[in-house]
């Protein structure tokens, strides 16, 4: 079985990972940050004069995460009208903000969106269906990826959920056990776009 086990390490200890309270309640309300590599869907909306109705004036969302405007890597976004502007480290918000404030001085009431299209978690291992799990609200919890990827194997190993995050040469791991009430509420099983989950065979 060793054979077909990924991410091997003879240093790190198999018992669940604790959390302590202000990482856990953290990681509750974390809110996505824009990257570089990021993918943004823009809606621009001014209103016509003399009615209340909104008309679009820009819109680069799809239906596929390789659509959108992609953040360059220095961290810039190119639009219509207010050129080069700078969004890495901002939320979905305060880039809508942003946007908004530039836009006010070509558009008389402007109302813009911006939403991170590719935000998405890695889940291999031992599951039913294995692959790339799109993240619709910022943030996913274990129990939801799992059952999207349709639910542990019989082979599954239930006590040492590997969950891989950040830089990959050094990346922060936590082991989870799904089967003791006692472990899982030490540990947290709330997810953050581009984690990746492995389900130990």
């Amino acid at each position: 079985m060793k054979e077909y086990t990924l991410f091997q390490d003879e240093n790190r200890s198999m018992l669940p990972t604790d959390v302590n309270a202000s990482v856990y309640t953290g990681e509750m309300t974390f809110e996505n940050r824009v990257q570089p590599n990021d993918r943004l869907g823009i809606m621009v909306y001014n209103q016509l004069s003399g009615s209340g109705e909104m008309n679009t004036m820009l819109n680069t969302q799809g239906k596929r995460e390789s659509q959108g405007l992609l953040v360059t890597k220095e961290g810039t976004i190119r639009l219509p009208l207010t050129g080069n502007i700078k969004v890495i480290g901002l939320t979905e918000d305060e880039a809508a903000r942003k946007l908004m404030k530039s836009y006010s001085q070509y558009l008389r009431n402007s109302y813009v969106t911006v939403d991170i299209m590719n935000q998405r978690l890695i889940i291999l291992g031992e599951v039913q269906n294995p692959g790339v799990v799109p993240v619709t609200n910022g943030t996913m919890n274990l129990i939801e990826a799992l059952a999207r990827s349709g639910d542990l194997t019989d082979y599954a190993e239930r006590r040492g959920i590997l969950i891989l995050r950040g830089d990959l040469r050094n990346p922060e791991v936590r082991t989870i056990d799904l089967t003791q009430m006692s472990h899982m509420k030490l540990s947290s099983l709330y997810l953050k776009p581009n984690d990746i989950v492995y389900v130990q065979p």
